[in-house]
């Protein structure tokens, strides 16, 4: 009875972490340096103390294989930071430092959660479920912004956001990242579906979640993100190596979109041209190489990227504020420029880890979004944005419950 309880706080202070983290750019709590406090940053640390003085009264904590890797690389992040080549001031040392505090914080919240899963104080569904319902909430704010806000172009250019137009970006205030959001709940719409394969009583359920699903194929589609188009186009394809209906299905409604709406054809012809944003996500690249090139071994210090590209001439004191300054159009280029090539190495271990364990057993799903996840980053900073990160390894490190346990305490 006691452990039911404690099991039901534990899940309450869980559906408040998922409800901040919804909340995106509103949960700022307030702003130092060129960096923000959130609420779910409060939220997720209070989480992983609680829980972990809870594991290890019990003396039951797991730490899965990827988690360590994870584990290792902030560490070693942290240490590249510490000694990093950069001439930074307090201020500028302590604004970096927050994002590898940060990191911890996220990958022992996917610990503590992914123990609870393993103990049986947290069900799976209700994770998918609580992942599912922060994608409709998203979705329907981001009906509201683009009722309200449809141009970010007439908020205050100090607030450093780009100017998207009539794409729905919701509390995330970005289109490409929202739209993989949507991406990664539609994976977790799978997963629920699946697991009620055994359970035909339950149609209520399979039809809200099957609605929920439609959901997030329109939230993708106002994006109008190339990258989170992408992202979904790859996981159909693994998920229709098992749902030949379902591959048909969004195959159709994919070129009814292309042959029907004019914005998507505008949207798929400006990857050539030179004004369209993919010609400055070159320059981004170029920018972030120029940054590894000089410092490949040991990286410029974890989350210092900002301040290399204002040494390096690519920002001015200007935009130094800029969200986009923070990183690079690609997640693997800004690791290897900030955490060096050993950096590099832990992360992208981590993620091979997960790519052996759903190969071998033939999770489609997990498949999907992994590889979905991985092309993404190529071209938008995915990987580093919070709300992606922890759902991402949530979802993934717990449907792989097969995942090499690396020790217990």
């Amino acid at each position: 009875m006691k452990s039911t309880r404690i099991a039901k706080i534990f899940f309450l202070l869980f559906c408040a972490c998922f409800f901040a983290l919804a909340l995106g750019q509103f949960s700022t709590i307030f702003s130092f340096g060129q960096g923000n406090l959130y609420l779910f940053d409060l939220l997720l640390a209070c989480f992983d103390v609680f829980g972990l003085v809870y594991l290890l009264k019990l003396r039951q904590i797991r730490i899965p294989v990827t988690f360590l890797l994870l584990l290792a690389f902030v560490a070693l992040g942290t240490v590249s930071l510490i000694f990093t080549p950069l001439n930074l001031d307090a201020i500028e040392f302590f604004t970096a430092l927050a994002y590898p505090i940060r990191f911890l914080c996220y990958v022992l919240f996917a610990t503590v959660v992914w123990n609870f899963v393993r103990l049986k104080l947290f069900s799976r569904n209700r994770l998918l479920l609580a992942t599912i319902f922060s994608g409709i909430f998203l979705f329907f704010a981001g009906l509201v912004q683009l009722a309200l806000l449809p141009d970010l172009e007439t908020l205050d250019q100090s607030l450093g956001w780009d100017p998207h137009k009539n794409r729905m970006v919701s509390t995330f205030f970005d289109p490409n990242f929202l739209g993989m959001y949507f991406v990664i709940c539609l994976s977790a719409v799978f997963s629920y579906l699946k697991s009620l394969a055994d359970h035909p009583a339950k149609n209520t359920y399979r039809i809200l979640v099957y609605s929920a699903g439609v959901v997030f194929f329109l939230g993708v589609f106002l994006t109008f993100s190339r990258s989170a188009w992408l992202a979904l186009a790859v996981f159909i394809f693994f998920v229709g190596l098992k749902n030949r209906l379902l591959f048909a299905t969004s195959f159709s409604l994919v070129l009814l979109a292309v042959f029907a709406v004019p914005r998507v054809q505008t949207r798929i012809s400006g990857i050539t041209d030179p004004q369209d944003s993919a010609s400055f996500r070159l320059i981004s690249w170029q920018n972030a190489w120029e940054i590894t090139k000089d410092n490949w071994v040991f990286g410029v210090g974890y989350n210092a990227f900002r301040y290399a590209q204002r040494d390096y001439g690519f920002l001015d004191d200007a935009n130094l504020a800029s969200h986009s300054g923070a990183g690079s159009d690609s997640s693997l280029l800004l690791v290897w420029s900030t955490s060096g090539i050993i950096g590099l190495v832990f992360l992208m271990s981590s993620m091979l880890v997960y790519l052996s364990v759903a190969l071998k057993s033939h999770d489609t799903l997990s498949l999907g979004i992994i590889i979905s996840l991985a092309l993404n980053s190529i071209f938008i900073n995915s990987f580093f944005y919070p709300q992606i990160l922890i759902v991402f390894i949530l979802i993934v490190g717990v449907t792989l419950n097969k995942m090499v346990v690396a020790g217990h305490a």
